[in-house]
């Protein structure tokens, strides 16, 4: 797997997940967060090679070259997220390595106009030297279909689903909203809406009715976007004697899944957010923006609310919500119920595998 920004705990589940198939993995990541090697050293099956941070591109590409002359692979992956992915493409392509591209995001920037026109050239060509393409985000096929790939699975995300279930109180309720701050999300719309509950209701500062934003990246975000949509929430609350919590981005989401009541996720792309499912795992009652796709993961009024991008909306289902511990629970177990039956990890490490023997072929 190349140039990868980090390895996150949920690469782990890729790792673990096909360990039983006797899959190994070779892992040459930037480690953006310098925590990647912490992270996997729980997998024996995986090892991690980092770049130098004094110079990324030449020890990525070095490293790369390294790995390609000492190990013995059946495949490479690609994570297409820069203009050193297309070098290190040709490079694979030079070993005569089948190569697949891992499409986790960068395609919705290509897609909306957000690239420049070299970064634009550079993951074209990227994308005509892959022999196959593994997607998760149903907004991803058409430049599919325009960049010619015709080997391509969907294989949406997938989670561990853990033993303990989730409590819904009368009286209380955390509302979570737990992402970025990028373009296509918009965590404004569920704290303007939550702001004029607060209004109505007198909702003070310590109340046991609150909502949570977990995901601010401060002086670290280099995108001038997320600076300015960081800027405008702490405004929002700023002065004012709310029960509304503001917290940095974090790699261990599991404490604040287990204390939420209600996940929010207001965004154009939806399908299929990571903590999303692990959200509808706990029995997390899920309320998600009406997109393409919501509706493959959860249905309406039975596992969860599906809503037009409207404070209005937002504000009338969160309030329904927030004074119905009864339907918050009724929700969250038939979200819990969607995952164990569509996205679980074993289901989908088996079609991983299936797509592994598919490429690699008869490479020994």
């Amino acid at each position: 797997m190349a140039n990868l920004d980090t390895v996150k705990a949920k690469n782990l589940n890729q790792f673990d997940g096909l360990a039983p198939y006797g899959c190994r993995f070779s892992v040459l990541t930037t480690d953006a967060l310098g925590n990647s090697r912490q992270v996997a050293q729980a997998s024996p099956n995986v090892e991690v090679v980092t770049a130098d941070p004094a110079r990324i591109r030449s020890s990525m590409l070095g490293s790369l070259l390294q790995l390609l002359r000492t190990r013995r692979f059946h495949l490479a992956e690609l994570y297409p997220s820069s203009h050193l992915a297309l070098v290190m493409a040709a490079m694979v392509k030079a070993w005569r390595l089948p190569l697949v591209i891992v499409a986790r995001g960068e395609e919705w920037y290509y897609l909306t106009g957000q690239m420049s026109r070299r970064q634009r050239q550079s993951f074209r060509m990227t994308y005509r030297l892959a022999d196959h393409v593994i997607y998760k985000e149903t907004y991803m096929e058409p430049l599919l279909r325009d960049l010619g790939k015709r080997s391509a699975w969907m294989l949406p995300n997938a989670v561990r689903v853990p033993e303990r279930t989730h409590v819904h109180e009368p009286g209380r309720c955390t509302l979570l909203y737990m992402n970025s701050m990028k373009d296509f999300r918009h965590p404004k719309v569920p704290l303007e809406a939550f702001l004029r509950i607060c209004q109505r209701a007198g909702l003070r500062g310590d109340s046991p009715i609150r909502m949570r934003i977990v995901g601010f990246q401060g002086e670290r975000a280099s995108d001038p976007v997320v600076r300015s949509r960081e800027a405008e929430l702490r405004r929002m609350v700023a002065g004012r004697d709310v029960p509304v919590e503001l917290h940095p981005w974090t790699t261990e989401p599991g404490p604040w899944l287990d204390q939420a009541d209600v996940f929010l996720l207001p965004a154009d792309v939806v399908f299929l957010n990571y903590t999303l499912l692990e959200a509808m795992s706990r029995e997390v009652a899920p309320v998600v923006q009406a997109t393409d796709a919501s509706d493959r993961i959860l249905t309406h009024g039975e596992s969860g609310c599906i809503l037009p991008l409207s404070v209005d909306a937002w504000e009338e289902a969160m309030e329904q919500l927030i004074g119905d511990h009864a339907l918050r629970a009724r929700l969250g177990r038939a979200a819990r119920a969607r995952v164990q039956e569509c996205f679980s990890l074993e289901a989908w490490a088996e079609r991983y595998h299936r797509i592994y023997e598919s490429v690699a072929g008869g490479r020994t």
